[in-house]
């Protein structure tokens, strides 16, 4: 729910809470759970009717066509509330009611049930035109029955916001884009923007594959301004490297460049893109100054097999043109793992992979201070970190800076505990296990000390 405040759409629907208040929402509930019960209890009280009448006479699955998966099935699937809408067209009841065949030919009974097969056949139509009728607004009540809830929140969260906002007067931040966006879209250059025009000449938009539509249309008629005085702009980005989409990043409008999406059909902006175009003037660098050769082919094979076989042709143009020239000849080393594991065993793994990998660097001649691990999550982090030190390789992470985690510290902190209270024996033995480690005592004596 938190990231749905921080789309920028969610005004749209916020909005439309607005006309409704939390005792409006509250009756809506309550509707949709008595139509939800209406139609589970009508297909639960006719289909409890033909299988009341199925026991009456002494009848059982066996007399029917197909035993257990025969016609009579349905209501069985009624009263559980499993029957499905393809159940009203095409099935084994739906042929007993067009041939008029309920039972078994085998069965000692044939004659019991082709005695009540027009009953039968007369609750079946009756709950296959109820559910034809009904399923599609019942699935539609079952579907927001499982949104009412936290939508009730969602309004209740919204008015608690409001309230706060106007109490101590404050704006959200993730307000700015929408506000600006709405005093600047219908005006040629407000006045605000005329002011920093005259202050600012140019504009480095940096890191623009991860700009949102709401940002790249406010900035843009200072740009817009900018360019009309013959002034120069740059505009930086890499569409591979867009990682912000959850928080509204559009690479779209990167790579559509010069053109500029006017869903509105703004006439400004329409302006606005036809001055960006007259001025546009694509710049592709692609030499590689910072990585070396291996890390460089590996990434060109990589970007374009992703672009041959797995992107649509809409993402197609990000990875297009993308192979980058080699700066610096020397080698490196690439290693992929692959394959399937048990996830309890996935964790052991990576480590063992890991102290190989650190293993190898070293017999290599590289240095531990030359070796970096990254990883995904912090707690992926702290699990690796602690695993190494039990493996007696050093490390430095942001947890190991940390007063709390050193075992010098720690040691100091027990024994002070033991000075303090001569019964602590967990303290006792934290200190004791810390001079063995630090080979400040012999077995001999950490078994001595362990035992007093």
């Amino acid at each position: 729910m938190q990231n749905f405040f921080k789309k920028e759409n969610s005004d749209t629907y916020l909005n439309q809470l607005k006309n409704l208040n939390t005792q409006d929402l509250e009756e809506i509930r309550k509707e949709l759970f008595a139509y939800l019960s209406y139609y589970n209890s009508f297909l639960k009280t006719e289909g409890q009717k033909a299988i009341d009448l199925i026991s009456e006479n002494g009848l059982t699955n066996n007399d029917f066509f197909y035993k257990n998966a025969g016609p009579q099935s349905i209501f069985k699937r009624c009263v559980d509330q499993t029957v499905k809408l393809e159940s009203t067209v095409k099935g084994r009841t739906i042929d007993a009611l067009k041939n008029n065949q309920w039972a078994d030919k085998k069965s000692t009974n044939k004659n019991k049930v082709e005695g009540i097969s027009d009953q039968l056949a007369t609750i079946a139509s009756t709950l296959i035109n109820f559910i034809k009728e009904n399923h599609s607004y019942y699935s539609l009540c079952k579907l927001l029955s499982t949104q009412i809830y936290p939508l009730l929140l969602l309004k209740k969260i919204e008015e608690i916001s409001n309230e706060k906002k106007q109490e101590e007067r404050l704006v959200f931040i993730s307000e700015f884009n929408k506000n600006i966006f709405e005093l600047i879209n219908n005006e040629p250059t407000p006045f605000i923007y005329e002011r920093l025009g005259e202050k600012y000449q140019h504009y480095l938009l940096d890191e623009f594959q991860d700009t949102s539509t709401l940002q790249w249309h406010n900035i843009l008629p200072l740009v817009d301004n900018s360019l009309a005085n013959g002034w120069f702009n740059l505009i930086v980005g890499d569409g591979k490297q867009s990682i912000y989409r959850w928080r509204n990043a559009n690479v779209k409008q990167f790579i559509d460049l010069p053109y500029i999406e006017n869903a509105d059909n703004n006439f400004l902006v329409e302006e606005r893109s036809q001055n960006l175009n007259r001025n546009f003037k694509e710049n592709l660098l692609n030499t590689n100054f910072r990585s070396l050769k291996t890390i460089i082919d590996f990434n060109n094979s990589l970007f374009e097999n992703l672009n041959i076989e797995l992107l649509n042709e809409e993402h197609k143009k990000i990875y297009l043109n993308q192979q980058q020239n080699i700066k610096h000849s020397q080698a490196g080393l690439i290693t992929i793992n692959t394959g399937k594991v048990k996830k309890d065993e996935l964790e052991l793994l990576n480590f063992n992979l890991i102290k190989e990998s650190i293993q190898n660097a070293l017999n290599a001649n590289f240095s531990y201070k030359d070796i970096c691990i990254i990883v995904r999550q912090n707690t992926h982090g702290n699990n690796i970190a602690n695993h190494l030190m039990e493996n007696q390789i050093p490390i430095v992470s942001s947890d190991s800076l940390l007063l709390k985690n050193n075992l010098e510290i720690n040691t100091i902190i027990s024994y002070l505990n033991y000075l303090s209270n001569d019964q602590d024996k967990v303290s006792a033995t934290s200190v004791i296990n810390y001079l063995l480690q630090t080979n400040k005592i012999t077995n001999k004596e950490f078994t001595i000390g362990a035992q007093n």
